[in-house]
Order: structure tokens, then sequence, then C-alpha cells
């Protein structure tokens, strides 16, 4: 899609069209059906709108954080969010980041208490987000152990292992992104974009 064709669309459309586009664009994937969960930053107030915008949706938008003009929103897919933290190798990378009960309501608000104190200056950043974020654990343990340095190559996350497998992710993603953003300026509502179970 041309820069000029989403120039035009943003500079023509409302508020909530902006706010639907953005979350097009940074969630596509999860809008998809194809990633358990997204992060997207977004103007101060905006949580209500995207709750709205998916409404009827497996979707749903949690805050992790508010500063003073901006809000960290946190979106999943229930279903598969549950299942990635079924998977015992995620749940012995959580243990080791000090989670003891697994179930979906303490996990996220560990996470948002960590994250909360990292933006706030009184807390490390919480590397857990990245296994929520379906970031492989064996790379997300790798930027830990070299501060984000020595990577393979870098993408959606900073790739230190399966090149390839990584690659094929990141194309699949963004054929996502260009097929949400194509339906949004189209026409589509956010609700609309999001696949259903079965679709």
């Amino acid at each position: 899609m041309s820069t000029d064709a989403i120039m035009s669309y943003i500079s023509e459309c409302s508020h909530a069209g902006r706010l639907e586009f953005q979350v097009s664009i940074q969630c596509a994937p999860v809008l998809k059906g194809i990633k358990a969960s997204n992060l997207v930053t977004m103007a101060k107030g905006s949580l209500q709108t995207v709750r709205s915008a998916l409404a009827g949706t497996e979707i749903t938008a949690v805050m992790l954080a508010a500063g003073d003009r901006t809000e960290v929103l946190f979106l999943y897919r229930f279903p598969m969010l549950k299942a990635l933290l079924a998977n015992k190798e995620i749940r012995k990378f959580l243990k080791s980041c000090g989670y003891v009960q697994f179930d979906l309501a303490s996990i996220l608000m560990g996470l948002k208490r960590k994250y909360t104190a990292y933006l706030a200056g009184s807390g490390e950043f919480p590397h857990e987000l990245g296994v929520l974020l379906e970031y492989p654990v064996e790379d997300v343990k790798d930027f830990i152990r070299y501060s984000g340095e020595k990577f393979l190559f870098t993408g959606y996350w900073k790739v230190y292992h399966n090149p390839a497998q990584a690659r094929l992710k990141f194309t699949r993603y963004d054929r996502a992104r260009e097929a949400a953003m194509q339906q949004i300026i189209n026409g589509s509502r956010l609700y609309e974009v999001a696949v259903r179970k079965g679709e």
C-alpha cells in the first residue's frame, strides 16, 4: 500500500477512524487470528473506543499503563493466550520471572504492576512480555543474556535462533497488516477486520 493512500485516508477520516487504523497497523496479526496478542501505544482515553470497536469479536483490550498523554494497551485473543500460558516452557520462564499463578488474570495483573513500575523508573523491564507476545522463549532469554545485542537480525522482535522460521512469521505478520489496512481504507470497521472463530 502506498504512503500517499495511507496519508490521504488519515487526513480525511474521523478521530475514531484514525484509532481503528492505528490498531489495524499495529495489531493486525491478532485481528487476523494468527497471533495471540499485541501491544499498541495510543492517545490517552483510547481504551474505551478500542473496546467498542472490537465489540463482538474474540479480542479483548486491557490497559497495561498510562502516562500523561498516552496509554499502553494489550490486545489479546483469550483462547490463544490461554493456550500459550499452558505451554510448559513458557510457564517455566514465567516462574523464573516471579509468577506463581498462571491463570490469565494473575499474569496480566503481575505484568501490569511490573510494567507500570518500569515506566515509573522503579523497576526493570518485564521481559516476560515478550513471551506473551509470542516471541520465542529462547530469543527472549538471549535478548536478556546479551542485553539486546548480538542478534542475528531484527523484525517484530530481535532474532537469535531459527532465522528462517522467524522470517516466515514476519512475512505472515506483514501480509496480515497489509490486508487489515486495506480493509480499513476500503471502509470496513475494526470488528469486521477481526476474523471470527472458524473463519
